[in-house]
Parts: structure tokens; sequence; C-alpha cells
């Protein structure tokens, strides 16, 4: 099977994408936390400010690109922004994140 370049240039800057993002973190070792707990994660994008909507669905984009589910970014959504806007964003991240992935594959 022979790997395209293309893929292996996504790859890396997803991964390298990834690493700045958590190495920049103002919660530092604490991003894991932020990852996997609901609260934590609710309560950060809360604080977040006006780019939060960004910044939620560029998580739930990537989220979804690489295999992680997303239900707790869906649960998330929809406590912080609200039933109609949470689903959303919801869906747009998502899809964004379904259209990644198919280009990956393909």
């Amino acid at each position: 099977m022979k790997i395209s370049k293309k893929f292996v240039v996504f790859s890396l800057g997803s991964l390298g994408a990834m690493l700045c993002a958590i190495a920049l973190s103002p919660i530092g070792k604490d991003t894991l936390a932020l990852l996997l707990n609901r609260a934590v994660l609710t309560d950060y994008f809360r604080n977040a400010g006006t780019g939060s909507i960004f910044l939620f669905i560029a998580a739930h984009m990537v989220a979804n690109a690489i295999g992680v589910p997303g239900t707790i970014l869906v649960v998330v959504g929809g406590a912080v922004y609200g039933l109609w806007w949470g689903t959303l964003w919801s869906v747009i991240g998502a899809t964004m994140g379904a259209i990644a992935a198919f280009f990956l594959a393909r």
C-alpha cells in the first residue's frame, strides 16, 4: 500500500498543530483533563469568550477527523450554547470533520 505525500503532510501538520496547542495551552499540564472531563471542558468553552464558537467547531472537526467520538463535545455544546445553537455548532463541526476524514482516506 502506497502512502500519498498529501497524507503524510496532513498527518504531520495535524500532529504538529495538536502538539503546539498542548504546549501553548493556558492550563498547561491539565490538557488531558480538558479533553476527557466534561465539566472542565464546559468551563473552558464558557470562559473562552467570543472565539469559543470557532474553537468549539475546530475541536469538533479535529476530533471527528481523527476518529475520536464526539459525544462529549456534543454534550458540552448543548451545555454551553443551549439546545439549538449547540446542535448547530455540533452539526457544523461534525460535518467539517467528516469531510476532512473523507479527504484523509481518499
